[in-house]
C-alpha cells in the first residue's frame, strides 16, 4: 500500500470511526513544533469539533483539558471589582449583599408573632 495524503486521512477518519478516543487540545498546542504560529486552543477544539460532525454516527471522538481563554495567546480577562472607595477615602468600602427572608421563613415569623400576642 502506498500512503498517499488521500490514504493518510482515511487512516485517520477509519481510526477515529472505530476507536473510543480522548483528545487534550492543549497537549496539541503544546507539543506543536516549527517556528510558525501556534493555534489556540480554542481553535483546534473548533476545528476538531468540525471534523467530528463529518465522522459516522456513534463514533466517540471526545475533547478534554483547558477551554478556549486559559490559552497562554488569548487575551486576559479583567478582574471583578471587590471594594470601591468613596472619593477623599483611603480605606475601601465592601460591597455587601441586602439579605432577604424567602417567603416561608417570613411566613412562620408571622405565625409566631401571631401566636405570642
Amino acid at each position: 500500500m502506498r500512503w498517499t495524503l488521500e490514504n493518510e486521512a482515511k487512516l485517520l477518519r477509519v481510526l477515529l470511526e472505530t476507536q473510543n478516543i480522548v483528545i487534550n487540545p492543549a497537549k496539541i498546542v503544546e507539543g506543536w513544533d516549527g517556528d510558525e504560529e501556534k493555534p489556540t486552543i480554542k481553535a483546534i477544539k473548533e476545528h476538531l469539533g468540525k471534523f467530528k460532525k463529518t465522522l459516522k454516527p456513534g463514533a466517540s471522538l471526545s475533547l478534554t483539558g483547558k477551554t478556549g481563554g486559559e490559552s497562554a495567546n488569548s487575551t486576559p480577562r479583567k478582574r471583578k471589582a471587590t471594594a470601591s472607595t468613596v472619593e477623599g477615602e483611603d480605606e475601601p468600602i465592601e460591597k455587601t449583599k441586602k439579605k432577604t427572608k424567602s417567603a416561608k421563613v417570613a411566613k412562620m415569623d408571622d405565625e409566631l408573632s401571631e401566636s405570642e400576642i
